[in-house]
């Protein structure tokens, strides 16, 4: 836990947060860290259908492994690009040289920055959502968690195949920062850090939440707090920022490229 907690401060609200009664050895929120830092699983053979991907664990408490999170999530994204109002091209997308302008994203002396231009989103943000619609659409059962459950044992190997490149591609966009000379191969696992220091608290707050009749929309799924902790780790993406900029030092990216990131990495975990 030390090398995605090294400050210790996940690993202490996990103690602080959990449960006597209900499941007291859960980690919650901690447990998405098995789909966020694992590779993904394929197997050795591609005509394999007994598989349960892409979550290499059938039973944890993370948001990433149940229908709430899913549905949630593509909801939020939704929304998120509805309502979101960038200045500007990310550029490590879209740019051959995979090139991060560290200094300022307006000099139009660096080849590798894309000039300001209002309202245009990201093209991995629509990329993404893209993939996420796509994937829903081909495959119900990557989302529907009852079909799924029936299929366990009997997964389409296409189905397989289009997990596998969803997470190929969202690996890829991480690769490129990695490889980036401006930056260095930290960045995922501050990013992850920076998201489980928020993440543990999804279930104690969900919870508080819905007694308090404050919770959200649910779009009809039956559990309420897992459909609620999704909610929160949309929330949480301010401050997921915020650590990342002041705490871990990473200002030149912008929020703008920090929001992206974290939403390609949870894409990637699902």
């Amino acid at each position: 836990m030390y090398t995605f907690d090294p400050t210790g401060v996940a690993t202490k609200k996990i103690r602080d947060n959990r449960h006597p009664s209900f499941a007291p050895k859960s980690l919650f929120g901690f447990s998405d860290i098995i789909p966020l830092a694992g590779a993904m699983l394929r197997g050795y053979d591609p005509s394999s259908t007994i598989a349960r991907l892409p979550i290499p664990a059938e039973y944890t408490t993370g948001l990433l492994t149940h229908q709430e999170g899913f549905v949630v999530f593509r909801h939020r994204l939704d929304a998120f690009i509805a309502s979101a109002q960038y200045t500007y091209c990310n550029d490590i997308n879209t740019n051959t040289n995979n090139n991060i302008d560290n200094d300022n994203d307006d000099n139009e002396t660096t080849p590798a920055a894309a000039p300001p231009r209002k309202n245009n989103i990201p093209p991995m943000l629509l990329r993404i959502r893209t993939m996420y619609h796509e994937t829903m659409t081909q495959f119900p059962e990557w989302e529907d968690e009852i079909l799924a459950n029936k299929q366990r044992n009997n997964r389409s190997p296409a189905f397989l195949s289009k997990t596998l490149a969803n997470w190929v591609e969202c690996t890829a966009y991480f690769q490129r920062i990695h490889n980036d000379p401006n930056t260095n191969t930290k960045f995922y696992t501050d990013l992850l850090s920076s998201h489980l220091k928020n993440a543990v608290n999804w279930w104690h707050q969900s919870w508080n939440r819905i007694r308090a009749g404050k919770s959200r929309d649910h779009y009809g799924l039956p559990t309420d707090y897992r459909a609620e902790g999704m909610h929160l780790y949309w929330d949480y993406l301010d401050l997921i920022v915020r650590d990342m900029q002041e705490g871990k030092g990473w200002l030149g990216l912008g929020e703008e490229r920090l929001k992206e990131a974290w939403v390609v990495m949870i894409m990637r975990g699902f």
